[in-house]
Order: C-alpha cells, then sequence, then structure tokens
C-alpha cells in the first residue's frame, strides 16, 4: 500500500491474481510475509489505480496466467536518454509494475494461441509531475565576467511513460518542458509558434527499434520539439529574434560503475534555426546580414546523481555552424555586382560580446 514494494508469485492456474489476492487463506505464508490484514485491500486498489491495460488483462485478470509479479518499484539503471529524465523529476522514479512469465510447464502450453515468450519480462512506468523539481545549477560564465550572474535555466518532465513487453519495449513516451531566460548571453522570451505557448521549450519522447546491418537490434529514444518556437531579444542587442525550427536531445557521454549504476552523464539539447539581427546597431558598414541560419548550437545538460552538485546546465556555443546570408552595404565596391553573397562561418560568441 503506498511506498511499499509488493512482490506477487503465481504459481497456480484457474484463479485469477485478482481472485486470489482477494482471497487471503490462500496466501502462502502470510502470517511471515503478509501479515496487515489490510495488505489485500491496498493491492487491489494499487493495480486498479495503474494506468496500464496490459497490466489488469493480461496479468491481473487472467486466470492462466503464472509468474513473478513485483507492484511500486524503485528504478535502478535506465537507458542513458531516459536516465537524465530522473534530473527534471521530484523524488524517486518508481515503476508500477515489473515481472516475469514464467515458463511454461505443460507441453499443452506451448500450442496456446497467443504464446509469450519463454520467462519473458514485462513492466511499466508511469509518471506524472507532481511537485516542480529543483532548479539545476547554472554552469556557464558570460565571457569576461565572473560567476553565474543572473541566468537561469530549468528542465521538468510533466509526463513519462514506458512500458515494455515479451522483454522488449513496447511503447516509450515523455513531455519535458526547458527553459532558459538568457541565450547568447541576452535576455530571451520563448513563445511557442503558433501561440499559445508559455515560456517553455517542449521536447517530445519517441522511440523506434532500429535493426542493424548484422541482424541486430538497437533501442534508440528521442527527445525533440514538435512544434516551432520565437525567441526574441531585448532592444538594446544587437540580436532580434531567433526563429527555432528544432531542439533535440543526445548523449554526449556516460559513466556508470560496473554494477551500471550510473555516475555521471552529459547530453546536450541542440537547436537550429534562423537568427535575424538589428541592422541598425550591428557596427558593419560594408555589408548588410539578412540572416543567419544556426545549428549546433544550444544547452548542455550534467546529471550526477550522488555528487554534491547534482545537476548543472550551462549554455554551449563553441560549436555552432553558420549559415550567413548577406548583402554588400553602400560603401561597399560589390554594390557593383548584381549578386548576393551566400557564405558559411564559424563563431563562438553572439549577442553584446562583438
Amino acid at each position: 500500500k503506498g511506498r511499499r514494494t509488493i512482490v506477487l508469485l503465481k504459481y497456480f492456474r484457474d484463479k485469477s491474481l485478482h481472485d486470489l489476492v482477494s482471497d487471503t487463506h490462500s496466501w502462502a505464508c502470510r502470517a511471515a510475509l503478509a501479515p496487515n490484514d489490510d495488505s489485500s485491500e491496498g493491492i487491489a486498489k494499487f493495480v486498479q489505480d495503474a494506468e496500464s491495460e496490459n497490466l489488469k488483462k493480461t496479468i491481473w485478470t487472467n486466470p492462466q496466467w503464472q509468474g513473478l509479479l513485483v507492484l511500486n518499484l524503485p528504478t535502478d539503471s535506465m537507458p542513458d536518454a531516459v536516465e537524465i529524465l530522473k534530473a527534471g523529476i521530484k523524488g524517486k522514479l518508481i515503476a508500477q509494475y515489473a515481472g516475469l512469465n514464467f515458463l511454461p510447464v505443460k507441453q499443452a502450453d506451448l500450442r496456446s494461441a497467443t504464446p509469450l515468450r519463454v520467462g519473458s519480462a514485462f513492466g511499466a512506468l508511469q509518471y506524472k509531475k507532481g511537485e516542480a523539481p529543483d532548479k539545476p545549477t547554472t554552469s556557464d560564465v558570460e565571457p569576461g565576467d565572473t560567476g553565474p550572474g543572473d541566468r537561469e535555466y530549468s528542465f521538468v518532465v510533466n509526463t513519462l511513460s514506458i512500458e515494455f513487453q515479451n522483454s522488449q519495449i513496447a511503447s516509450f513516451s515523455a513531455n519535458v518542458d526547458v527553459t532558459t531566460s538568457h541565450l547568447f548571453w541576452d535576455t530571451a522570451t520563448v513563445t511557442a509558434d503558433p501561440p499559445p505557448g508559455g515560456p517553455a521549450i517542449t521536447l517530445i519522447g519517441s522511440y523506434e527499434c532500429r535493426r542493424n546491418s548484422d541482424n541486430s537490434s538497437e533501442d534508440v529514444f528521442s527527445l525533440r520539439t514538435a512544434s516551432q518556437y520565437t525567441i526574441q531579444f531585448p532592444g538594446t542587442s544587437f540580436l532580434d529574434t531567433l526563429k527555432l525550427s528544432r531542439a533535440q536531445l543526445s548523449v554526449v557521454s556516460v559513466t556508470r560503475e560496473p554494477s551500471r549504476k550510473l555516475t555521471s552523464l552529459t547530453t546536450f539539447i541542440a537547436f537550429d534555426g534562423q537568427l535575424n539581427l538589428r541592422k541598425a546597431s550591428l557596427p558593419l558598414p560594408f555589408i548588410d546580414v539578412n540572416r543567419l541560419t544556426l545549428s549546433n548550437f544550444g544547452l548542455e545538460l550534467t546529471w550526477a546523481p550522488n555528487a554534491a552538485q547534482r545537476f548543472g546546465v550551462k549554455f554551449r556555443a563553441d560549436g555552432v555552424a553558420a549559415n550567413v546570408d548577406f548583402t554588400p552595404g553602400a560603401l561597399s565596391l560589390m554594390d557593383l555586382l548584381p549578386v548576393k553573397l551566400k557564405g558559411n562561418g564559424h563563431f563562438s560568441h553572439m549577442a553584446t560580446r562583438y
């Protein structure tokens, strides 16, 4: 009930777990393992509240199912792209259930119309945001300055759902809000296109199983935007707006103990978009820069669950690539040529520090 982990072992046919749990006289070693009178009621309510049709139909109410079922199970090791989501959750991430389908004990079991993989695992994790998680530490320092300044970031998991059946991922979804008070060291105001939308950039989780050339399979978890965003900079900045076309999270590096317990994880949310400049503010008299198409800049997230500073975020643009669309200015001899020039370049720090 509540926060306890419950372990159920069923090696019995013709009665479902639903029936057996309510009949406490059929429990083996009840006095030693489950002495509380309300255990039956608490277990049934937990399953009833679980948002999983697979649990209710395939396992809980199936009189022929046999196996091991664990309810309210704390998670330890997760895939790298999912592990970072723990940084955006308040408290521990708990799996609603997990278990194993037992080996068939009769030859007829192998001829079932819907055969289960022998000894296959199953489970599900469902999370909805309750209390907001702690904000990450600001880990970046503006060039020429000291300390984090007044920049703030947030990384909040709104929902997370993972379900696996027959020892394989069956579904994965997530909804994550990312906010930043600054971009390129200037104040940034984010709005979704089209509105309404809050100040957050929302990443949507998806999953696919890819088949490799050697016929092996690979689980791929993705977190990326499904909408476009407009980022507005203040009137005092050289920057006007950034039309954000895509943001996607990827794993940069991970360190684990031999037991697979996570030590540290670094991920990067890469932004792609079109940056428009305030031409009247630009100290570039010989050219008119129309727009910059930028990629591979964004936010680096570092998650170390057992460290003193568990979660940090910083802005990174050291690998940014820019396609510059410009026309010659009035003082340039290039005005004599009926062409528009486009170039490729790299820059490390935009905005107020030219």
